[in-house]
């Protein structure tokens, strides 16, 4: 989350590519949102890790997890 940030920042305060206000904003929030479904993602594997206790539990913690970061980063 800390490398999304910092990318943010850099965005904002730099704006290398001369982007409009707008752009700018647009571009932010997609850092920001992917940054936002990593941690939620981690926080699912976390939880479902500790509900899963059974074999293969791990695994289908993971697969959980991955599933529910690739459906928040699309959106």
């Amino acid at each position: 989350m800390w490398g999304h940030i910092t990318v943010a920042i850099k965005l904002i305060f730099f704006n290398p590519n001369s982007l409009p206000l707008g752009q700018l904003v647009k571009e932010v929030s997609k850092i920001i949102s992917a940054g936002i479904s990593v941690v939620c993602g981690t926080a699912i594997y976390s939880i479902c890790s500790q509900l899963f206790a059974f074999p293969f539990g791990t695994e289908l913690s993971a697969f959980c997890s991955a599933l529910a970061t690739g459906i928040l980063t699309t959106i």
